[in-house]
């Protein structure tokens, strides 16, 4: 694995079967900083400058290729730690508490740990020590501990942090702008915007100004850090970007919970919130000769208790299936692009008598009425011009807007519009001669050669 050399006291161990060698394993001494560990443990700074010599690491486990017996690593682990705490004070004259290892999860899921009882904490935030500066490498490590003395806390008079977290405690645990410093930003996302990998450390100092911007939206100091992190984890190089795997990788299994609780229960000014995203993208993309654009976008969805899921198309799948659908409103012009304001669609099944209490369940406003896609459209179209942010002289929309005669006749008249069409549209490539018939008072018909729509 590349590990050449160790440091500081350290315990090794050759097992063997009769004459032949099985496996090799060794021990040195802890890690200072870790996250998880430390939280685990319930100590502070000083506490753990006094006793981090009692916490070693088991920094190498080797079983060699050829060994193929069942069970051994777990009965290996078992065996060593039986021993190391007489090895260990027998060497160095010193009584441990507590024994660490660091799984790589790229190679391993620590099988042979959790079956010697070891107790998974969660994972290293993919940083290492480089002379006096941490820096961040991205490989995560899984954090595996075993107590050697379960009295250790009472010993040293440790309190330990093992109380559900509120949201001020998950939060502030860790600083916000040291979880935003965090260079993990997905690399398909950085080539798409054109950033050169030299310039990801700027990036954190930019995020972090864009989102003090919005701190006036929210009612509690800690609603901003959850959002926070869940827009950094948006932007991170995580395979799945949902609520559960962004809280551990950026505030530990007992964020989890707080980061649910605020989407589903926190309120902020959502209002303010949209009022200053749109100032700040018109300032800077906004142009005479703008575009608005409106299109549909739906989200697949396994369950049936989120808001507006139904059995309804999805264009993702491109079929009827289960999903979520919402309607969103762009602005494009030769400076840039972005969204600029959004609608969920709530299909008409959701306003009957069955849907009462999951409306509930969801928060659903009371008075709220259905409307179709086109017409969330119109309402954001109109709000858009109405609010003179940004300067438009287009509109562009795909047939599924198109082909509705009432949404096309609501769009503001001071503009031109793109509007695609079904295939099956009726049209006319040579206006044909137009018999248009008038009332009986004019006494019969006339015929015309062209006619205006």
């Amino acid at each position: 694995m590349g590990y050449k050399k160790m440091y500081g006291p350290r315990v090794k161990y050759l097992a063997f079967h009769q004459d032949r060698p099985l496996a090799a394993m060794s021990f040195n001494r802890a890690t200072l900083r870790v996250g998880v560990r430390d939280r685990f443990i319930g100590w502070d700074e000083s506490a753990k400058q006094k006793y981090i010599e009692r916490v070693v690491c088991n920094n190498r486990f080797l079983i060699l290729p050829w060994v193929e017996i069942p069970n051994l690593a777990s009965h290996l682990l078992s065996q060593s730690l039986r021993r190391l705490k007489e090895d260990w004070f027998r060497l160095y004259g010193i009584r441990l508490f507590l024994v660490e290892t660091f799984v790589d999860r790229a190679r391993y899921t620590g099988t042979a740990y959790k079956a010697a009882g070891w107790k998974c904490l969660g994972d290293t935030q993919g940083f290492s020590k480089e002379g006096k500066t941490y820096r961040y490498h991205g490989s995560r490590k899984t954090v595996f501990v075993d107590v050697l003395d379960p009295r250790f806390r009472k010993q040293f008079g440790l309190i330990p942090d093992l109380r559900p977290l509120h949201v001020h405690k998950a939060v502030t645990g860790r600083k916000p702008s040291m979880m935003l410093s965090i260079p993990d930003y997905d690399p398909n996302l950085l080539e798409a915007c054109g950033i050169p990998s030299q310039d990801v450390t700027s990036i954190s100092n930019m995020l972090e100004g864009y989102l003090d911007s919005y701190r006036g939206c929210y009612k509690r100091i800690e609603q901003k850090h959850l959002a926070d992190t869940f827009i950094k984890g948006m932007l991170s190089d995580l395979d799945r970007k949902s609520i559960e795997p962004v809280a551990l990788r950026y505030i530990g299994p007992q964020g989890v919970r707080p980061l649910q609780m605020f989407f589903k229960n926190s309120t902020f000014d959502d209002e303010k919130m949209l009022g200053t995203y749109q100032a700040q993208l018109a300032e800077l993309i906004g142009d005479e000769n703008g575009m608005i654009n409106v299109d549909g976008s739906d989200f697949p969805k396994k369950g049936n208790n989120s808001v507006g899921v139904a059995r309804q198309h999805c264009g993702i799948l491109g079929k009827t299936d289960n999903c979520q659908a919402g309607v969103f409103v762009g602005y494009s012009s030769t400076k840039g692009y972005g969204l600029v304001d959004r609608r969920l669609y709530m299909p008409q099944p959701w306003f009957t008598e069955d849907y009462v209490e999951l409306r509930k369940q969801c928060a659903v406003p009371e008075d709220l009425l259905f409307k179709t896609k086109n017409q969330l459209a119109t309402e954001m179209i109109q709000a858009v011009a109405a609010s003179d942010r940004f300067p438009f002289r287009w509109i562009g929309c795909d047939a599924a807007f198109g082909w509705d005669r009432s949404f096309l006749e609501s769009l503001p008249e001071d503009c031109f519009y793109f509007a695609d069409v079904r295939a099956n549209e009726l049209v006319f490539s040579d206006m044909p001669t137009m018999e248009i018939p008038v009332s009986k008072s004019t006494g019969g018909r006339y015929n015309t050669s062209s006619a205006l729509f």
